[in-house]
């Protein structure tokens, strides 16, 4: 085993068999198209049933999206980054 690498913890197994990457990790495949983040936010979003997708708009480095209530409300605005797939809301 290597100096540092830690024998305990979620990833022990995955480090000391080798793995370059941590479990759930997607492998970039080029930059996510609209359709992609459209996709990723949906799911991000509808995990409470009291919350709706909105408009998705393209910013450069990320798509943005607004969240809104079931009385078409803005709650909030989500961004995904396109390079990554990282979502987080902009507040």
């Amino acid at each position: 085993m290597s100096v540092g690498v830690r024998d305990s913890g979620p990833l022990a197994g995955w480090i000391r068999d080798g793995g370059t990457m941590p479990p759930g990790y997607r492998e970039p495949e080029g930059a996510m198209t609209k359709f992609d983040a459209q996709l990723a936010l949906r799911n991000y979003v509808t995990r409470n049933p009291e919350l709706q997708l909105d408009t998705i708009r393209d910013k450069g480095d990320t798509f943005e999206a607004d969240v809104i209530g079931r009385d078409r409300s803005l709650v909030g605005r989500v961004v995904v980054e396109k390079d990554t797939g990282w979502i987080r809301s902009t507040y």
